[in-house]
């Protein structure tokens, strides 16, 4: 079947070869997103194991339009019977780039009225929308004349991954925690330290990575699981694929606030990697590097979690205490906040653009010598 999965901008690169590890087939990158081919087994298999991806989508219609009321002949000749009960609850996400529909809200409404039709037609009453815990989502992308009808097969966004109970002051989304890692390149070959892990989101993705857990060993349902074509022992076939390891380095975080420290803890601990995990309060000045070689991994705090006028500051100083103190490493530095990243005082060997969110972040790599 034909699958696309959604990232984040500047992770493309990286879920290609994810897709290619779990042997995915015609593999080609978009902006912000892969397509691939695979068979039932490998959807279940990419929803459970990829770890840069936001979800994964099974196209069933592709068609252009010319009007609006086009666009709903369309969908409603779709045979929706075929993929899914009528007394499932559906909810319908839209992204328009397109004259016709100048709004992805309209667009929306239109699919929703389209398939309540279908069903009325063919079931005698129409599914329900439940915007908190829908059971079936309709992802619809429009571009121009051209429309994209899919599947969400995920159900909820693959980021919530399901050990995380708390989020800290501006959290990474998982996804991105996970990317950051997987293209520093670490793999569990070394010490890893986080000097600013705040709840504690890059180590436990990094953990993950090391010990080869699939992010969604977590998590409690997908979308493809109120599919009338569910397979569960496929499904349960696919879970039981495991080649986890064991991690022979420390990983180190540290945070200045008790409270972050207190929710990395809790999100440690629900995804049962305390014992490959240390984390403990303090400022990023009372750890230093214990081995020769070592990779520090970190997204320190700027703009809205520290004041504008000590930004400067504190990047100076973590710059001169990663010379002083942790020479052999491979430091890499996540911020939006291009004068601060200049202020760390040390050569950049690498730069990498990333989007956390809407915001532009640059991934900054430094070899420590």
């Amino acid at each position: 079947m034909q699958l696309l999965s959604k990232t984040f901008h500047g992770l493309e690169d990286i879920l290609a070869q994810e897709l290619h590890d779990l042997g995915a087939q015609n593999i080609e990158k978009f902006k912000r997103a892969v397509s691939y081919e695979g068979d039932k087994a490998m959807m279940y298999r990419a929803n459970l194991a990829l770890r840069t991806a936001l979800n994964v989508l099974v196209p069933i219609k592709t068609f252009n339009i010319e009007n609006q009321n086009d666009f709903y002949e369309q969908v409603r000749a779709i045979d929706w019977g075929k993929y899914f009960k009528v007394r499932k609850t559906i909810l319908i996400n839209a992204t328009a780039n397109s004259t016709i529909f100048d709004h992805s809200h309209f667009l929306e409404l239109r699919t929703k009225d389209a398939i309540a039709d279908y069903f009325t037609d063919n079931a005698g009453r129409r599914p329900n929308v439940d915007k908190e815990n829908p059971q079936v989502r309709i992802d619809v992308y429009l571009s121009n004349k051209s429309c994209t009808i899919s599947l969400n097969s995920s159900g909820e966004a693959l980021f919530k991954r399901g050990y995380r109970a708390h989020h800290g002051q501006a959290s990474l989304n998982e996804v991105l925690a996970a990317g950051l890692v997987l293209r520093t390149g670490w793999k569990g070959q070394n010490e890893l330290v986080d000097p600013f892990c705040g709840s504690g989101t890059i180590l436990t993705e990094a953990a993950l990575i090391a010990a080869n857990i699939r992010p969604g060993t977590y998590r409690t349902q997908f979308g493809f699981e109120q599919w009338n074509d569910f397979e569960r022992k496929m499904f349960e076939e696919v879970q039981e694929e495991d080649d986890q390891r064991k991690i022979e380095v420390p990983i180190l975080g540290v945070d200045i606030s008790p409270k972050q420290i207190g929710y990395s803890k809790v999100n440690i601990q629900n995804a049962f990697l305390q014992k490959y995990i240390a984390v403990q309060t303090g400022d990023f000045e009372s750890i230093q590097g214990e081995d020769e070689h070592g990779t520090i991994l970190t997204n320190p705090p700027y703009d809205k979690r520290v004041k504008t006028h000590e930004v400067d500051k504190l990047y100076r100083r973590f710059g001169d205490h990663l010379k002083q103190q942790f020479k052999g490493y491979d430091a890499w530095v996540l911020s939006g906040n291009d004068h601060a990243i200049r202020n760390i005082g040390l050569k950049t060997n690498s730069r990498t653009v990333l989007y956390n969110g809407p915001i532009e972040t640059k991934l900054c790599e430094y070899k420590l010598f």
